[in-house]
């Protein structure tokens, strides 16, 4: 099978960058999915901003470590139709946040599933020239 070390070099480079190519390609699709359908594939964390009880439960929930009061006064202090503003506009936020993070992920998974592809390319050349040097 491996007439010398270099075969088994190049073999164990085109595996590698191979692997490198599976894993990168799952990111990349997966960032593909949280790009065109954020609201299904964050739906638990969005869902946080769906009514304006599920919203205040959810900023009470997650100021319990900081003062309470402070932030029981100042939802307090909003009116429904402000409170219902100010969670569209964070939920909005939330969006562009997350498909910024999707195309993000995209981009460095494109980099890796290219490095690996030429770094493949390279070492299946070396060793189809080596297995040709070698029958000759």
């Amino acid at each position: 099978m491996f007439k010398n070390l270099f075969h088994f070099y190049t073999l164990s480079c085109c595996f590698v960058a191979s692997t490198i190519i599976l894993i990168s390609s799952f990111f990349f699709i997966s960032a593909i999915v949280d790009f065109v359908i954020p609201q299904y594939t964050f739906y638990s964390e969005a869902a946080h901003y769906e009514t304006n009880e599920s919203y205040l439960f959810y900023k009470k929930d997650s100021n319990r470590y900081e003062d309470e009061n402070k932030t029981k006064n100042e939802f307090e202090k909003l009116s429904p139709s402000e409170l219902t503003e100010k969670r569209l506009q964070e939920r909005a936020q939330f969006f562009i946040t997350k498909k910024n993070k999707a195309i993000e992920t995209m981009i460095h998974s494109l980099e890796w599933i290219l490095v690996s592809a030429c770094f493949f390319y390279m070492n299946w050349r070396l060793y189809k020239r080596s297995l040709f040097r070698t029958e000759v």
